[in-house]
């Protein structure tokens, strides 16, 4: 459906302030406030990948803890079954010795056994003790990590915290900037309207509803052309939803009116 010449005017007019307003110059402020939201938002996913290490760390030292006290308490257990059985091989040697003296042989060996437990139960008692240490060196840094976690969490909070306070006070400044840029462009069409136009504002207001009936009808219909064309071919036809059908047949009609107006506008302004 083809818009009458006597249309063409009041599509013009509306189209150009639609550029004027997509031509307004955004305010230094917003600029500003964007940058510190991305700063502050690069700054806390540091943090965050901060304390998932360190929680990765805390998790690992608690691990070799537990594994290192499992060690601990096998080693006790050894050594106190050593220790009975150097006592009880001792009390079989005296018994052999004070029965009979024939059995010097089986002393002997007997006696390179108990040597024999001891050293290794010295050895068992001096990893005991390095263990030991290892485990208080161990949970000395593991409280020092638990500690720089809670300090990185409690950071992180303050930060979302702050992060959404200036999310709330952007979108504050967009919507008073935007309500300005309506008032400014909406006062200023009315004095050119009044001034330049005048009787004829009413009948090209007439005339705009009438324009605005005929776009709706005329981008209905090319938004059923838009759909059946895209549904014809196989790549297209995953994509022929309703918002990529409305965007399609808005740019259709859109753009020829756009270039029309920055031509007008680049050769007349």
């Amino acid at each position: 459906m083809a818009i009458s010449p006597s249309m063409l005017p009041a599509v013009l007019l509306v189209y150009l302030l639609t550029i004027c307003n997509s031509m307004a110059v955004i305010p230094q402020s917003s600029r500003t406030g964007s940058d510190a939201r991305r700063h502050l938002i690069d700054e806390i996913r540091e943090a965050e990948l901060k304390v998932v290490r360190l929680e990765s760390i805390l998790v690992e030292s608690n691990s070799l803890v537990d594994s290192k006290d499992l060690y601990v308490k096998e080693s006790e257990k050894m050594i106190e079954e050593m220790s009975n059985e150097v006592d009880h091989l001792q009390s079989v040697l005296l018994s052999m010795k004070n029965d009979s003296s024939s059995s010097n042989e089986r002393v002997t060996q007997l006696e390179e056994e108990v040597r024999h437990l001891w050293d290794t139960a010295r050895r068992n008692n001096f990893e005991l003790h390095n263990l030991e240490s290892k485990a208080q060196d161990t949970e000395k840094r593991l409280k020092v990590t638990k500690s720089r976690v809670e300090k990185m969490a409690a950071i992180v909070t303050e930060q979302w915290i702050h992060i959404q306070h200036l999310e709330q006070a952007v979108e504050i400044s967009q919507r008073q900037i935007q309500e300005a840029k309506r008032n400014a462009t909406r006062c200023y069409f009315l004095k050119f309207a009044k001034s330049q136009l005048g009787s004829l504002v009413d009948d090209l207001g007439r005339m705009m509803g009438r324009s605005w009936s005929a776009v709706k009808q005329y981008h209905h219909q090319l938004q059923w052309f838009v759909k059946n064309e895209m549904q014809k071919w196989k790549y297209t036809a995953a994509y022929a939803n309703k918002e990529v059908v409305f965007f399609l047949a808005s740019a259709l009609i859109t753009f020829p009116a756009l270039s029309f107006g920055v031509f007008l506008l680049n050769n007349f302004c």
